[in-house]
């Protein structure tokens, strides 16, 4: 068998192809040992068909060859080829991937999932920024009035709206772009987000 050997890299993997792949390994009992070209033992595998991996790519809008390469630098698989021959002993039997995967005689490219893919990390999506008024930044730093407020703006200590108000619509600014300044102001840990989000007014 010629497969790639798995350099050890960390990739941006995107969670839904994490599933997929982990719930593959997972369907399968007995995963094998898997020994490379250059006699390295990697763990245990996980063998199925390429072209399965390749169609649930297409089907799900991503790009096979960027994916392939991404979890292949990240150390969670490996592709090529298998060869399975014909023998002249009956008593012989198939190995166990290809006996599962039906596999005939002639070469057949496949992708091995290797055991790290069960404690990969799942990519999360970065969370929505989060738009406070003058009102609830008065609130959370504990002022009295939202007066305090505009005096530190006046006076150059907090950051301008990220967005201008006007027409009845407040000012707003992004917590995370204005929560350090008024830490700094207030004296105060205040949290990385919003609490209790409701929309400014």
């Amino acid at each position: 068998m010629s497969t790639s050997v798995l350099p050890s890299a960390v990739s941006v993997l995107p969670a839904a192809v994490l599933d997929w792949l982990t719930a593959r390994y997972m369907s399968d009992p007995t995963p094998s040992s898997w020994m490379t070209d250059e006699g390295v033992e990697v763990g245990l595998t996980v063998t199925i068909l390429f072209d399965d991996f390749a169609d649930y790519l297409l089907k799900a809008g991503l790009d096979l060859q960027s994916i392939l390469g991404n979890f292949r630098n990240a150390g969670l698989i490996g592709d090529g080829m298998v060869e399975v021959t014909a023998s002249d002993n009956p008593a012989d039997k198939l190995d166990h991937y290809a006996a599962r995967l039906n596999l005939t005689i002639g070469r057949h490219r496949v992708v091995r999932i290797r055991s790290a893919i069960l404690d990969a990390k799942r990519e999360t999506a970065p969370a929505a920024p989060q738009y406070v008024s003058r009102d609830q930044l008065a609130l959370i730093c504990g002022l009295r009035s939202k007066k305090t407020i505009e005096r530190w703006l006046e006076d150059g200590k907090l950051p301008p709206p990220d967005i201008e108000g006007g027409g009845g619509k407040p000012d707003q600014w992004i917590w995370a772009t204005v929560r350090e300044a008024l830490a700094t102001e207030t004296r105060k840990i205040l949290p990385e987000r919003f609490p209790s989000m409701h929309q400014p007014s």
